[in-house]
């Protein structure tokens, strides 16, 4: 894969284009705005659909009872504790959870800070490098967008698309 330069940011042009696919979103202006607008929207990306997988396999879940429990403060309503439910539910495999929580964890650092972090800073190498997708020739940046198409991906395919046959919805 050939590497690409936008900003000073690089990663790979194949995870990137695929990237763009999959989300719909503009991928130069996502490059453009730098990494850590990269980590957080990937991040979000992710984020839901696994709410949207965990949902469909709860076909009594009320749309109260969804905003109940995903909603802001519900128990389902973080990352980590969707990461962990999709395990549960055997959404994702183990790898697939230990590559998301690294994920979950390298957001966090980007998002809890007020320094200026990029994909080059030690502790966000060392963290990117315990992903499947990582490989030294290509860098951490890199093995975080694979890392988070290749979940994206995965998850999709565990996403119940609606049917005329569907109840409509299921009163609490």
């Amino acid at each position: 894969m050939k590497n690409i330069q936008a900003n000073g940011h690089s990663g790979t042009t194949k995870a990137y284009i695929e990237l763009g696919k999959k989300l719909a979103i503009d991928i130069p202006e996502m490059v453009k705005r730098g990494q850590a607008s990269t980590c957080m929207l990937l991040s979000a990306a992710l984020e839901e659909y696994f709410e949207d997988a965990i949902k469909g396999k709860l076909p009594r879940l009320s749309k109260t009872k969804a905003k109940k429990w995903f909603g802001a403060y519900g128990p389902i309503s973080t990352l980590e504790v969707k990461i962990e439910f999709a395990y549960l539910l055997e959404l994702i495999s183990a790898e697939h959870k230990h590559d998301a929580n690294i994920l979950r964890g390298v957001r966090n650092k980007f998002a809890h800070t007020t320094a200026r972090l990029s994909f080059e800073w030690a502790e966000i190498v060392d963290m990117c490098t315990k992903l499947s997708t990582f490989k030294k020739n290509e860098g951490a940046e890199a093995a975080y967008v694979l890392a988070a198409v290749k979940l994206i991906d995965h998850v999709k395919t565990h996403i119940k698309e609606p049917s005329l046959f569907d109840p409509v919805e299921h009163k609490d």
